[in-house]
């Protein structure tokens, strides 16, 4: 993740998460696509972008999704939690679930 400037994106606190980053839930393997898709959005409106990101081969491509709350230093691993079809109770046998995050 890259913060933005005045002058564009900046090095300066950048971060990277992964399924092996301590506190993001499930385990890193081959074929997962982990950051397959990626959004920012305020999803509680306090002005801080929580970040979404797929992993659209996760489970032989059934797919999930992670929320990563978000921070004045921007998101974080303490505290994100996934998701994918079947927890929401939809078809999700490789659905490739979370393939796309439409604005």
């Amino acid at each position: 993740v890259m913060r933005g400037s005045a002058t564009g994106l900046t090095t300066n606190g950048m971060r990277t998460i992964s399924q092996s980053t301590p506190s993001v839930p499930g385990t890193n393997e081959k074929g997962d696509q982990f950051g397959g898709a990626l959004r920012l959005i305020d999803t509680n409106r306090n002005g801080k972008a929580e970040l979404i990101a797929s992993a659209p081969g996760e489970d032989t491509n059934d797919g999930a999704a992670w929320v990563f709350s978000g921070t004045s230093s921007g998101p974080a691993a303490t505290g994100s939690w996934s998701f994918n079809g079947a927890t929401l109770r939809a078809p999700y046998l490789d659905a490739r679930f979370g393939e796309t995050l439409a604005p």
